[in-house]
């Protein structure tokens, strides 16, 4: 059983993929209109990723990479894979956990709103882009997902539009990444250059996290000081607004504190009452 896991362990990522697409496929048929069917999907593809993540960490003996190459320009050969370790498991581990008590919370919470097939499977796809970003090999898939991560992060956030606080609040966070964004892409870019020119190894220029020690020390190596130092605060930045989001978004989080206290944790009961067709 556990061989199987881990021969298959891209399902870690591709599993909130697959319920993303038939949830907003679905849409388009009367599945959709059951929201038991959309909580028990949702529900399945996190508990799934906590399964696996966990019988992952326990029998992997080495990291695992699964990668093929997905741009080739001259000499330069970008991989789009996997990299499967015991840190980014844990991380991985958490998150499928934190989100399978998220998605518990809301389907009690989230019962009465319209359109919850859409919430859900934000949710599913925010797991994709999350396991993404954790098991990327190298920085510019990570950035992809980083990308991703941050649209999700929007849409879920102003998942309720028509509400001119939370659409307002989506908008803020979504434009302020924009500046840590760029700056994480100017890093990664200015990066690349410097080991395509300078490294002697075109491998180098993909800035994989396997290779990401030899990079580091080789960037200090053929940069001036202030040149190193420019790159680390391009970096810095990079993290340092997403940081300053997430913070963001906990406070007006804070606003829903009455409504929190007044939600009840009935998780079984949209499976007991009917859920109407038409």
């Amino acid at each position: 059983m556990a061989d199987i896991i881990l021969d298959n362990i891209y399902l870690i990522l591709l599993l909130p993929l697959w319920i993303f697409l038939i949830i907003m496929s679905a849409r388009f048929f009367a599945v959709y209109v059951n929201n038991r069917i959309i909580y028990t999907l949702t529900l399945l593809s996190s508990f799934f990723g906590v399964l696996l993540c966990s019988v992952s960490l326990i029998k992997l003996t080495s990291t695992i990479e699964q990668s093929f190459p997905f741009i080739k320009i001259g000499n330069f050969v970008l991989d789009f894979g996997l990299h499967v370790d015991k840190l980014s498991l844990i991380i991985a581990l958490v998150l499928f956990l934190v989100s399978f008590l998220v998605q518990m919370f809301s389907v009690s919470y989230m019962k009465d709103e319209p359109k919850q097939y859409r919430y859900y499977a934000y949710l599913n796809m925010f797991n994709f882009s999350m396991a993404g970003l954790i098991f990327s090999p190298n920085l510019f898939q990570m950035y992809f997902f980083w990308e991703l991560v941050g649209v999700m992060s929007y849409l879920l956030i102003g998942f309720d539009y028509k509400n001119s606080v939370k659409s307002e609040a989506s908008r803020r966070v979504f434009l302020t990444n924009r500046i840590g964004d760029t700056a994480l892409l100017g890093g990664i870019i200015f990066s690349s250059y410097l080991m395509y020119n300078y490294s002697g190894n075109l491998s180098f220029a993909a800035l994989s996290f396997e290779d990401m020690n030899a990079i580091t020390m080789l960037i200090s190596a053929y940069t001036d000081t202030p040149v190193f130092y420019l790159l680390c605060i391009l970096f810095i930045i990079g993290a340092a607004v997403n940081l300053h989001n997430s913070l963001f978004i906990r406070g007006f989080r804070m606003q829903w504190k009455q409504n929190f206290r007044s939600v009840r944790f009935y998780i079984l009961q949209p499976w007991l009452q009917p859920v109407p067709i038409f």
